[in-house]
């Protein structure tokens, strides 16, 4: 892994928050990787200026996978950026009514994504956990 960065959004609402993002090799070619955790819950406006300054990088790179827990349903207003840049590794999960994203947390909800930019998802899995509220969420790659 190269080019490691440590962003600390400007608002981190309630906490500080913000990204490491790293460059790796996959079958010999460069995908930048960001890892984010967005503002908790009622904080959107808070969450949709992260969202603006994680966008800003990730459009920057033509192969990218974005993860992490975004604190945010897929039809939250403050996803948007990401929804127009990347699709989410579960290809049946949307922004729109008519996608189905299979819950990734204790209540329920979908939180946590796993984006794509210019690579295709494979499969994936939600394996609930006891460690934690949020369950993890596996995504296998075609990053040919």
């Amino acid at each position: 892994m190269t080019d490691r960065v440590t962003v600390e959004y400007p608002d981190g609402g309630s906490e500080d928050r913000g990204y490491l993002a790293v460059t790796t090799t996959v079958d010999g070619r460069p995908v930048r990787v960001f890892n984010t955790h967005l503002a908790q819950r009622r904080q959107e406006a808070v969450r949709a200026d992260q969202t603006a300054v994680l966008a800003t990088e990730v459009a920057r790179h033509d192969r990218a996978v974005v993860l992490g827990d975004f604190n945010a349903a897929r039809d939250a207003p403050e996803l948007a950026p990401m929804w127009a840049l990347a699709a989410d590794a579960d290809p049946r999960c949307r922004p729109s009514p008519a996608g189905t994203c299979e819950p990734t947390t204790d209540w329920h909800s979908r939180f946590d994504y796993v984006f794509l930019r210019g690579i295709a998802p494979l499969a994936h899995r939600v394996q609930p956990t006891s460690y934690s509220d949020h369950h993890l969420l596996f995504a296998d790659l075609d990053a040919t």
